[in-house]
Parts: C-alpha cells; structure tokens; sequence
C-alpha cells in the first residue's frame, strides 16, 4: 500500500475514520455536494489502476505497440463472444461499461456519486486500511484569451469521429470504431484527426476536450444506464489515458498515478478496526449486496449470507431451539 499511503499524505484534505462519525459525515458530505464530487474506495496500490493495467506478466514482456495491439484485439474478442448475451448498446461507452462489470479487462475506472456506495466496496476487507477517494467534477478550465470558467468535466459519451476519407480506420463494428479513434486521439497515437469529430450530433466543447487531452483533467464519462448494477452504484467511468509517448507500461503506469494524485483533492481513510460497525450502519441504510447488484447471482449469495450471518455467527440457540425458531417464523 506504498502508493495509497503516499497520496494520502501528499493530500490536501485528509481525514481518517478514527477522527470522524464516518457514516454521517460522508451522509452529509453526499448531501452538501450533490453530484459535485465523485468517490472510489479502494484498499490495495493496484486497485489505482483500470483492470487492464493490473495484469503484470504480460506487461513485462510487452511494449507499447504490443500493449495496443492486445487491447483492440481484447474489445474484438469481447463483442464477438458476447452477443448472444448483450443488448446491442448504441454507445461504445456502454458497452465497455458493461464489461467492466462482468469482468472484462479495460481501460474504465470505476467512480461513484454516492460515497457510501465507495464505502461499501472497501468495507469487505477486515484485514487491511481503505482509502476513499474524492474530487470534485466542476473544475476551472481554460478559454479563449487565457480566460479561466468553472464548469462540470462530465463528458455525456465518447467522442463520435467521421470516418477518415482513406478508410484507414477500417473496424466494421461501428462501436469500436469510435472507441479505437477515441483511445487514439487521447492517447496521442495521432490516428485520429481532430477535424472530423463531433460529439454525437451536440456541440462539442472544445476547451474542455483540449483540457482532457492535455492531461490537465479526467476524461469522465456518463453512461446511458447501460445495466441495472451502473444505476444501482451511481457510476461514472474514467476513461484512462495512457500516454504511450512515457515509453514503456511502467512510466505509463507511473503517469497514471501522478494524474490521480494532480485530481484528487480529499482522501477519508477507513482504518480497519471500524470497518465492522460501519458495514452494519451501512446495512441498516440499505447498502448491501442485492442492492448494489441487483441480479439473480446476487440475490442467491446474499441469501446465503444472510442466513450465514443469522444462524451460524449471531445465534447461540441449540439445534432444538432453531428447528422451533423456524417453526414459529413460518
């Protein structure tokens, strides 16, 4: 947890769970800020990074060129096997948000609206200290004439790119198309002309892409509700640059980390000797697993759970007893 410990002490506002009602204050915190801010919890270094920059081995034996390769082929790979399972999602966005959820390797990072849905997340491991990080989406970007406005940084999808008039961007499936031009474009490849986008037929700020683009802001995005556990957690999605120009996937990771600690303005640590009593205070306000997962698989493991939690932890009662305990409730 060496990278977690550093940022939370480089942090300009840090407060530990020790030091704080936790509940309430993060309760009031969602309160006061509405929307204004995004969390994410997290316990171990590598949960800093999207899914796709977790897996070591084949970092050690790529370079960038190859780490891009994988990529495209891995969202291929992806739409071909699954489309006897998905809805045809209009937006790429939607359809790499999808993934994410059910485990697919990409460059999405997981943020919330609801801090105590970043709770949540971090209060599963009793073992170690958590983090929840914050900042806030209405950021000052720069205008024309060196003007600086206060604005929100949410983007509402991806950015839409015309085909290029040689075909060189030749991927049939629409969705990837724009994705790759997308990654493209952030990622500084040059691929993708700048010219020929439009943002799904609404006007474009261009000073806040720029801003993107530069590294000097998140690139987060909006999903359009594309599955039932995004609504449930109040996700957005950072859609992570790497700037392939670092090198190598080590300074690209190292880039990463300084971007978080540049946007990232409070850090609440969650120690783990109260990670027990706010999980329950969490419970008794209505976070839980059928919650925030809100399907079949879900619903079974939390009622396992539950009665785990109800027959075999809490309860002294002889068997005896529980046969009549359970006579009584039905």
């Amino acid at each position: 947890m060496a990278i977690l410990e550093e940022l939370y002490k480089n942090c300009s506002v840090k407060i530990s769970s020790g030091d704080m009602r936790a509940i309430d204050e993060l309760f009031e915190l969602f309160q006061k800020n509405g929307n204004k801010r995004v969390f994410r919890g997290v316990t171990k270094d590598k949960e800093l990074f999207p899914s796709i920059l977790r897996v070591e081995e084949y970092q050690e034996k790529m370079d960038c060129e190859s780490f891009l390769h994988y990529e495209h082929a891995l969202y291929q790979e992806f739409v071909k096997n699954t489309i006897q399972y998905l809805p045809y999602y209009a937006y790429p966005e939607d359809l790499l948000a999808c993934g994410q959820h059910y485990g697919l390797k990409t460059r999405l990072l997981d943020w919330t609206s609801n801090p105590l849905v970043a709770l949540f997340f971090v209060c599963n491991d009793f073992e170690n200290d958590s983090y929840i990080l914050s900042y806030e989406t209405i950021k000052a970007i720069e205008k024309e004439e060196k003007k600086e406005e206060k604005e929100e940084i949410v983007m509402n999808s991806l950015l839409y790119f015309s085909r290029t008039i040689d075909n060189s961007d030749s991927e049939p499936d629409e969705r990837l198309r724009i994705l790759f031009a997308n990654m493209d474009y952030f990622d500084g490849n040059g691929c993708a002309n700048s010219s020929v986008f439009q943002q799904n037929e609404m006007r474009i700020d261009l000073d806040l892409v720029g801003a993107i683009k530069k590294g000097k802001i998140p690139f987060l995005i909006r999903t359009h509700d594309a599955n039932q556990r995004i609504i449930a957690q109040q996700g957005l999605f950072e859609f992570c640059r790497f700037e392939f120009s670092c090198g190598n996937i080590k300074a690209i990771k190292n880039k990463h980390i300084e971007n978080i600690g540049k946007n990232v303005d409070e850090i609440y640590k969650i120690r783990k000797e109260e990670k027990k009593l706010i999980k329950d205070r969490l419970k008794d306000l209505g976070y839980n697993r059928i919650r925030l997962f809100p399907d079949l698989a879900s619903a079974c493991q939390y009622s396992n759970e539950v009665m785990r939690e109800e027959f075999f932890r809490k309860s002294t009662l002889q068997p005896k007893n529980r046969r009549q305990t359970m006579q009584r409730q039905l």
